[in-house]
């Protein structure tokens, strides 16, 4: 085993609010939930989790090759038409309410998809309209 590769995790891509670039490609132990609140504070604009499923630190490597033609700076990229397989996929999960109300969203913008993208056809398990 290589240290540092966790066996299991979290690919996740974050991004600002209504944009599409840049984006960070990221791998983690924790949710992309979890992710995503660990960068807001510092960050000067709202942030989104724009995509996240399962995931290791070599599966991060292998996109990052992937999109290495752009590369902004680090584990930033330029958005690509071949991130889209990639955004919007969420296994099913839903933000708790108390995680979307601090930054002043609801479930139900959730679903719309104004604040991430969830598949039309995939329905949040034991949530209220």
């Amino acid at each position: 085993m290589t240290l540092g590769v966790p066996l299991a995790g979290t690919i996740y891509f974050i991004r600002q609010v209504g944009t599409t670039t840049p984006i960070k490609i990221g791998a983690s132990r924790r949710s992309g939930l979890q992710r995503l609140t660990d960068f807001q504070p510092g960050c000067p604009v709202p942030l989104e989790l724009a995509g996240c499923f399962a995931g290791n630190c070599r599966d991060e490597k292998a996109l990052h090759h992937q999109f290495a033609a752009n590369r902004l700076h680090g584990e930033w990229f330029k958005y690509h038409p071949d991130m889209e397989q990639y955004l919007g996929v969420f296994g099913g999960v839903m933000p708790p309410p108390c995680w979307l109300e601090q930054f002043g969203h609801t479930q139900k913008m959730y679903r719309k998809g104004l604040v991430c993208s969830q598949p039309e056809d995939q329905e949040p398990e034991g949530e209220d309209a």
